[in-house]
């Protein structure tokens, strides 16, 4: 196997995240779920927080360089002072168009060189860490596909 098919992963996830943020404006990724959890706009930060360990792990420069990113990590909490919407979408799409090709052009012998453990993660192999991410991202931006409706949108996908 080589990184053609987990950069496969990461299309995937960007296709899902265009489809379901689609006609969402800032003020809408602002509205916390009725039931509480996170909003949309916490989500797509919260991606692109954890897209600089894997910038970082492809040796590429951040996704998301600053200090405003903080809000967006685990346990985090969104204030007054969030990222525009707009903003958060362009700076994945810039991460996508970089991370892929990386990642697409790892072979087997970089997909299983050795990672030390990372927050939660205990050692593994590049390519387990990739996989990792990108469920990671397929989970929360399947939870946006939820959250359009608390913003009063219908389904994007299915």
């Amino acid at each position: 196997m080589d990184g053609r098919y987990v950069a496969g992963l990461f299309g995937y996830n960007l296709m899902v995240l265009e489809k379901n943020t689609a006609g969402i404006t800032h003020e809408m990724s602002l509205r916390t779920p009725p039931a509480g959890g996170n909003c949309i706009n916490w989500i797509v930060g919260h991606i692109l927080f954890y897209r600089n360990a894997v910038h970082a792990m492809l040796g590429l420069p951040p996704a998301w360089p600053g200090a405003r990113q903080e809000q967006y990590g685990t346990g985090a909490t969104l204030t007054g002072d969030a990222e525009p919407f707009g903003q958060l979408l362009a700076m994945y799409q810039r991460s996508q168009e970089r991370v892929v090709p990386a990642i697409a052009a790892l072979d087997a012998a970089g997909l299983a060189r050795r990672m030390e453990a990372m927050g939660p993660l205990g050692p593994g192999s590049l390519g387990d860490r990739l996989v990792f991410f990108g469920f990671h991202e397929a989970y929360h931006f399947g939870q946006i596909g939820i959250l359009r409706h608390a913003v009063g949108l219908t389904g994007a996908i299915g």
